[in-house]
């Protein structure tokens, strides 16, 4: 085991684990002869994977919304070599 010292860090990762053990979609256990078994519960249904692909989907949204937005700045296009060599034979 090593510390985590970063706290936002240390968040993200109980935050993580808290998810997965919450996880209780196809979750199983193993009784005394080795046969596994569906776990039964009557909490609302939480499937990790899907609730982080959703997240992963939403963040990826943002980050699209955000790099459509102009910055103010502006670019100036400039050919590189490849296109001043290609440009010189065409004189």
């Amino acid at each position: 085991m090593f510390p985590i010292e970063d706290k936002v860090i240390g968040q993200r990762l109980l935050n993580y684990m808290n998810l997965q053990l919450s996880d209780n979609q196809k979750g199983r256990f193993q009784d005394n002869e080795g046969h596994y078994h569906y776990i039964q519960n009557n909490l609302s249904p939480l499937n990790s994977q899907a609730y982080l692909m959703k997240e992963a989907m939403e963040f990826g949204s943002e980050l699209k919304a955000q790099a459509s937005k102009p910055s103010g700045l502006t670019v100036s296009s400039k050919s590189g070599w490849f296109s001043k060599l290609r440009n010189s034979f065409k004189k």
